[in-house]
């Protein structure tokens, strides 16, 4: 049985993500006493996909969806990049972003999907999401016909 390498690190814990996987295991991990937390979040707001079929429909009920000022969400003591998913090299235990990088111990990985309207695209501001949401609803709100591919959440 191997022992466990002890390193020096920029945190503990890196979480990637900030959908509700990524929201809850910063929360878990901010709880155990001395651990340093990191969260790694491609986008400055938080937005509730489920919510998609209802604001992608009518833009102005987006505002029910979405989080856009990070100090209102952050938990206290985590600390936040805001960057799209960065590439993971997990030998040297590296995050490697454009501006930088970060070392870690231990790496929760919560990206989830990608799906084009129905979630913000990495690294979009909350302004360029609202402003998509928009057009994408005008044009919904004057298509004579409207076709949906499966139940979803509607």
């Amino acid at each position: 049985m191997s022992e466990l390498q002890v390193t020096t690190a920029d945190c503990d814990i890196a979480v990637i993500g900030g959908g509700v996987a990524g929201l809850h295991a910063i929360k878990a991990a901010a709880k155990i006493k001395g651990l340093q937390v990191t969260a790694v979040i491609a986008n400055p707001f938080i937005e509730f996909s489920m919510g998609a079929a209802e604001f992608l429909c009518d833009h102005k009920r987006h505002s029910d969806y979405i989080m856009g000022r990070p100090e209102s969400w952050q938990v206290k003591g985590v600390g936040y990049i805001f960057e799209p998913s960065p590439e993971i090299d997990p030998a040297a235990k590296t995050l490697k972003f454009a501006s930088g990088r970060l070392t870690y111990r231990a790496v929760i990985v919560c990206t989830g999907s990608r799906m084009p309207l129905i979630m913000p695209q990495p690294g979009d501001s909350a302004a360029a999401r609202v402003a998509e949401v928009k057009k994408v609803s005008d044009a919904i709100g004057a298509a004579q016909t409207v076709v949906f591919n499966g139940s979803g959440t509607i």
